[in-house]
């Protein structure tokens, strides 16, 4: 059943001129059959069919328009949409050299302003599928001092809900140790998944500025 959506951008004439004329062949085909198959019957089938048959191609063909493209290259496509964040929050975050999938982040998140970033810590992982698996790292948000995490379980349940909210219907998000995973509902293949993806790092990005305590 089509979207209301997806019915508009088909269009009247062609949805319903599609549709009538599938029927249309159903009857000439049906008829041919009860009637006896004999060579004046199927030439004048043939005859009624190609007349008919131009409309119902353009509805498949409308319809093919509707149906998401595989990318081929998912992975250099969301690479890609990745290089802009990464230039929004230069020198904030970059790609792991060794880890194919993983991303890293300063871990003076204050390194937007003067540059001194200090080492690179684990941001998340992305499977090009279906998960990125964020850390929530008691080096990122307080330092590295004696002083308890206390606030990770928030954190990770604050950054946690803002997102399936914002998302709800495209992702959820479960808590893990130390971090939060969140899940696609859908495979991503798309062009248009991997700048989804990218767009809610971008959000998870902000949203870890916000928690930054230091």
């Amino acid at each position: 059943m089509l979207l209301r959506n997806e019915y508009e951008k088909i269009g009247f004439e062609t949805f319903w001129g599609g549709v009538l004329g599938i029927i249309s062949i159903s009857a000439v085909i049906a008829e041919m059959i009860l009637g006896g198959i004999t060579p004046a019957s199927a030439a004048s089938a043939v005859k009624d069919i190609s007349g008919t048959l131009i409309v119902v191609i353009l509805l498949f063909f409308a319809i093919k328009q509707l149906i998401p493209k595989k990318a081929k290259d998912f992975k250099g496509i969301f690479k890609n949409e990745m290089e802009k964040v990464i230039t929004k929050y230069k020198p904030l975050i970059k790609a792991d050299e060794e880890t194919e999938g993983r991303y890293v982040i300063a871990s003076k998140i204050d390194s937007l302003f003067d540059n001194n970033t200090g080492s690179y810590i684990r941001l998340f992982d992305f499977d090009y599928r279906s998960k990125l698996t964020f850390a929530v790292s008691k080096t990122l948000f307080i330092g590295r001092s004696k002083e308890e995490f206390s606030e990770q379980g928030k954190i990770i349940s604050d950054i946690s809900h803002k997102i399936s909210t914002s998302y709800d219907g495209i992702v959820s998000c479960n808590a893990e140790k130390d971090g939060f995973t969140i899940n696609f509902q859908n495979e991503l293949c798309t062009t248009e998944d991997a700048a989804l993806a990218a767009q809610i790092v971008d959000n998870v990005i902000l949203l870890y500025i916000a928690e930054y305590k230091k």
